[in-house]
This record gives structure tokens, sequence and C-alpha cells, in this order.
């Protein structure tokens, strides 16, 4: 089954290292991971641009919108079959995703 996961992002510099290495390491690997950016003020960005030549995509908008137009966003960008989301602050165990599918 083809997989999105995404991950709405305001501001979450401290959490989203640790999130993304954590989806990275899942033992069924996803097929797109998408970061939005909410208008983030801090590294947001940054840290998502380390991570993109490993699979993670960044969307961004400029100012802060809320959840639900982060969500949409994803959902808009998204091309798997099964859709996951996940906090910015929430570190998936690794067989979360395989436990999910």
């Amino acid at each position: 089954m083809n997989t999105t996961v995404y991950v709405p992002a305001y501001n979450a510099s401290r959490t989203l290292p640790s999130v993304l290495d954590a989806i990275l390491a899942q033992t069924l690997a996803p097929n797109q991971i998408l970061i939005v950016d909410d208008g983030s003020t801090d590294a947001t960005a940054e840290i998502v641009a380390r991570y993109t030549g490993r699979g993670v995509e960044l969307l961004r908008q400029d100012e802060n919108r809320g959840l639900a137009a982060t969500r949409n966003r994803a959902l808009a960008a998204a091309t798997g079959d099964l859709l996951v989301g996940l906090d910015s602050d929430v570190r998936p165990e690794p067989d979360y995703l395989e436990r999910t599918v």
C-alpha cells in the first residue's frame, strides 16, 4: 500500500528532528513524507531542509493559518492511498506505520 505521512508544524524546531528521525526509521517506510510549515518563525524550515534528500518534502505557508489549513494543504499534495497524520511533537514507535497499515 502506498502511504503518505504528513506532519503539520508550527515553530516545531525543537521536536521535529526526533519526529523525522522516527519516521525515517519505520519498519515499513512511507512512500511520501510531507511537512507543512505553517508560517513558523523559528528554524522549522531549515531543519526540514536537512532531510529533503531523504524523501522529506517541505510545504510552506507564509503565514500561520492553523491546523485545519495545514492538514488540507498536506492532503492536497499527498499521493498515497493511505494518509497518516502525525503531530510535530509525537515520536512514533518504530513499527507504528506497519501496524497502522
